[in-house]
């Protein structure tokens, strides 16, 4: 059973970008951004890289964090504006491109066949010069090659052929025509696995970067207590495997206990159990001293006396009662005092002369038989 590690001291999670608290709205920095393969790490990356900030901010892990509400909308709108302003360049290009492909073609039609050959020579050697530099901008820029682009980042959106050692790359946000073969050295071998386990994918979309989860993870071994937080939040005393010290067990809340359900059912059954036990014992104790109350101490004591040549029972009953303030150079006992019948020396109509434990012959007392 596991759960996603946390500190086992309290803390609120803090945003990536702003350092405030995030509180219950939390948003990976590597979750994707809406039906698209970036990331918000993606976007952010890229951005600090451009803007040339220091060396120690730009080396963060960014593999790592949450967002709050605000700066989410914040790298959102980052995202939709950068992808709207690569539209539109394209379109501003692609625009010119058959303008003047167009004008180009009129002249021709209407000059001398020299002209249209020198127009044809000139018009060649420029859409050469334009492809050779588009390519060579495209290997620069490249998001998956060692160089980095201070610009644009450019995402493999699917593999389409392959050729030998080869594959066609369709570009993300470029259109058919800038398709590029590139080695299997500049494809992330997380895509390459993808694809080679089976060429039918070819033409299928890519799949997102995976990232690797480094968080520490513990085990439940047991639970010890329970408690309800604020009336309502259940939270569990937890002894975590392989962590024997005391101070290693913490509360957590039920919810963050992922497939610890077995041992959280154990534990409720037990606990019910405990509890109905816990109630009849307190209850049974009550009864026992409502008892106690109403009935008068009793002290069985053996007997070997004789009373007027009558030899009296082995045992008698021995009473709670206050010593009578006529005994001599005795003080009055408090109320709780209990004293003990030794022996009867002697018998007189329905009184008897006891000798009480623990007290001198002088202090022997007559008393009557309902006593």
């Amino acid at each position: 059973y596991k759960k996603k590690a946390v500190s086992k001291e309290d803390h609120k999670p803090e945003c990536f970008l702003c350092r405030k608290p995030t509180g219950s709205f939390k948003c990976k920095i590597t979750d994707v951004i809406g039906t698209t393969q970036f990331t918000f790490s993606n976007v952010l990356s890229k951005l600090f890289k451009k803007e040339h900030l220091p060396p120690k901010l730009t080396e963060k892990n960014f593999a790592k964090g949450l967002l709050c509400s605000g700066c989410k909308d914040m790298a959102d709108d980052l995202f939709r504006l950068q992808h709207e302003l690569r539209e539109v360049k394209n379109e501003i290009v692609n625009t010119f491109k058959k303008s003047q492909n167009l004008d180009k073609q009129n002249l021709v039609e209407s000059g001398t066949e020299a002209n249209r050959n020198e127009e044809n020579y000139d018009e060649k050697k420029e859409n050469d010069a334009k492809d050779n530099a588009q390519q060579e901008n495209i290997n620069k820029n490249k998001k998956q090659v060692k160089s980095m682009p201070k610009d644009d980042v450019y995402i493999i959106e699917m593999l389409k052929e392959k050729k030998g050692n080869q594959f066609l790359v369709k570009w993300e946000t470029f259109s058919e025509d800038e398709n590029t073969w590139e080695p299997k050295s500049s494809i992330p071998d997380y895509i390459l696995q993808f694809y080679e386990e089976d060429l039918k994918r070819l033409g299928m979309p890519a799949p997102s970067e995976p990232v690797e989860d480094d968080e520490e993870t513990f085990e439940v071994e047991n639970i010890l207590e329970k408690r309800i937080v604020k009336g309502k939040k259940i939270e569990y005393l937890i002894k975590w495997k392989n962590y024997d010290g005391p101070d290693d067990n913490t509360w957590e809340p039920a919810d963050t206990l992922v497939g610890a359900g077995d041992i959280i059912k154990s534990f409720e059954n037990n606990f019910e159990i405990e509890k109905e036990k816990e109630k009849e014992e307190a209850k049974l104790k009550k009864a026992n001293e409502n008892n106690d109350k109403k009935q008068t101490k009793i002290r069985i004591v053996e007997n070997t006396g004789k009373v007027n040549g009558e030899v009296k029972d082995d045992k008698i009953e021995e009473t709670k009662k206050e010593k009578s303030n006529s005994k001599k150079n005795k003080a009055v006992p408090v109320q709780e005092d209990v004293y003990t019948v030794e022996a009867l020396m002697e018998k007189k109509g329905s009184k008897y002369l006891v000798k009480w434990e623990n007290f001198p012959e002088n202090e022997n007392s007559w008393e009557p038989k309902s006593s």
